[in-house]
């Protein structure tokens, strides 16, 4: 079901240029909010609210702080910011589906969601992350060294928002207000580095994981529409992988 606004004859852009202040528009007091659908067999529908709660200066750069609800709920506060032409986040990964808040220390990988270029820089890191105590052959208790590490990959497409047949949105923005759609696939995982003879309880050394990632922006509003899926291996369960599956998609945004 489409909302229809005015229609108009050439796509509503800024001119002949991109800018990705344009398409996730960062000032204080703006606000967003989606209708969230988990797509692993419930069909559960949430209601996710972002609201930017304050900035602050960081060398030439403003960063913005954004709370995220869930229900209401404040669930955790990001940062988000522009640098180069670039937005900069940040990045989904094993240990943060953005749904829920991490259960352990592994530091957040931060890069580009959002360029005006064809593809997304991509970004490669390798940290340490929380020891975690596992058990040898002999049943002896280890407290292992591991290292977390991530690479993304990324590309866009341009359209117009008449094309998005299934959106509902208010304010309704015109037919012919441009869209940069961006799909971003995060590969990461958890290795342990010593000793040589520890391992997750699942029997292995090295626990990966491979979150794709599809967001569209709209011109003047923000963030208008993403699908995220998610499956990685779990450190204590040989039955298989983990998901995670999810769709949201903007309700209502404004300026509070």
């Amino acid at each position: 079901m489409l909302l229809f606004g005015c229609a108009t004859n050439s796509p509503v852009t800024p001119g002949n240029t991109c800018d990705v202040t344009k398409y996730q528009p960062l000032a204080v007091g703006k606000w967003w909010v989606y209708e969230r659908v988990v797509d692993l067999g419930s069909g559960a529908v949430e209601t996710d609210s972002f609201v930017i709660d304050r900035s602050t200066k960081a060398g030439d750069k403003t960063v913005f702080f954004v709370q995220r609800f869930t229900n209401g709920t404040l669930q955790s506060t990001l940062e988000s910011t522009v640098s180069n032409g670039q937005l900069l986040e940040m990045i989904p990964g094993m240990f943060n589906n953005l749904l829920t808040p991490k259960d352990c220390q592994c530091p957040d990988a931060r890069g580009a969601v959002l360029s005006c270029a064809t593809s997304l820089p991509g970004v490669r890191g390798s940290r340490p992350a929380d020891s975690i105590l596992v058990v040898d052959g002999d049943g002896n208790p280890l407290t292992v060294i591991t290292q977390y590490r991530w690479s993304t990959a990324g590309s866009h497409t341009d359209g117009i928002y008449g094309q998005l047949s299934t959106t509902v949105l208010q304010p309704a923005p015109q037919l012919a207000t441009s869209i940069r759609t961006v799909n971003i696939a995060i590969s990461d995982s958890v290795v342990i580095v010593d000793p040589p003879n520890a391992s997750f309880t699942n029997g292995k050394r090295v626990m990966a994981g491979l979150t794709v990632v599809s967001r569209t922006y709209l011109f003047g509003v923000g963030l208008l529409t993403e699908s995220l899926n998610q499956e990685y291996e779990s450190m204590d369960s040989p039955s298989g992988p983990r998901k995670t599956v999810f769709t949201r998609r903007l309700r209502s945004y404004g300026t509070r």
